[in-house]
């Protein structure tokens, strides 16, 4: 494997700071997107040395992760500011064309920028933002549920009875198990995932806004979903099935950042399509 550490960049931009990691060194560009919890290495999943060196990864680390966060005594997370931030990086990079990876919630930034920069193609893994969540809605705009979660959260009996249940159900795989345990850790963490979802459900424009966009800019276009995800779920493939063919049904659950599936990257970024659905 080669080397993987990665270029790091700190970008100022209308009282933000916007952190962001390279990796790789070819000619082409990617700007990828990482999911909620994670950082901007979450890309090394995906990354094999034949991708490395043809292609050059731009990881920007989400808002409330690593270095990415908001000056001001409130954070905000504005999606025309984001946008001209993302293009004044390129410009200083001297980019003038990308790919798009997003990966969950780091899907819903891909969609925001289809229309602003000139874009190859967009693939995204476990793509939130193709059917409405009740769950965002609930829970950032119900101050009384965030209340009652909070104070549910901070005593052990009733937190360990749900972890208990949650498990036994079945319906959640150990990896989303975790990724709601370390979610759960702590009121602070909870506070955390409130603030993230505040700032990301500003990015919602409609799947059917998105599509059109993406088939009058003739964008390659190419969804990536786990047959056993509860995060996403079913229903998104489904919707997005009937409105384009190019869609993968993995037998996998959300975590679907993962070296295998370095080819289907690597096909649909070189335009091959031999891994990709017909």
């Amino acid at each position: 494997m080669s080397d993987q550490r990665p270029k790091t960049f700190q970008l100022s931009f209308a009282n933000s700071i916007y952190h962001v990691e390279k990796y790789g060194t070819g000619s082409s560009h990617v700007l990828f997107f990482h999911g909620f919890g994670q950082r901007c290495d979450a890309v090394n999943r995906l990354l094999s040395d034949e991708l490395r060196k043809k292609f050059t990864f731009h990881s920007f680390g989400l808002f409330f992760h690593q270095s990415s966060l908001n000056i001001e005594s409130e954070p905000i997370l504005d999606p025309q500011v984001f946008k001209r931030a993302v293009s004044q990086y390129l410009d200083n990079q001297n980019i003038i064309e990308v790919h798009l990876c997003g990966y969950s919630i780091g899907s819903r930034l891909c969609f925001s920028l289809i229309d602003h920069l000139k874009v190859k193609g967009l693939i995204l893994f476990a793509p939130d933002g193709i059917t409405w969540n009740p769950w965002y809605l609930i829970f950032t705009k119900a101050n009384f549920i965030q209340q009652l979660i909070l104070l549910m959260n901070e005593n052990r009996v009733i937190k360990k009875i749900i972890e208990q249940s949650l498990k036994l159900s079945g319906y959640y795989s150990e990896y989303e198990l975790k990724l709601i345990k370390s979610n759960a850790v702590s009121g602070e963490r909870l506070r955390k995932v409130f603030s993230v979802w505040n700032c990301y459900m500003k990015f919602n424009r409609s799947w059917a806004k998105n599509y059109t966009l993406i088939t009058k800019l003739e964008i390659p276009l190419l969804l990536i979903f786990g047959k056993k995800d509860r995060i996403v779920g079913k229903r998104a493939f489904i919707k997005a099935k009937k409105f384009t063919s190019q869609v993968i049904l993995a037998e996998e659950g959300h975590d679907l950042l993962k070296n295998k599936y370095s080819n289907v990257l690597k096909d649909f970024l070189e335009g091959s399509g031999k891994h990709l659905p017909s």
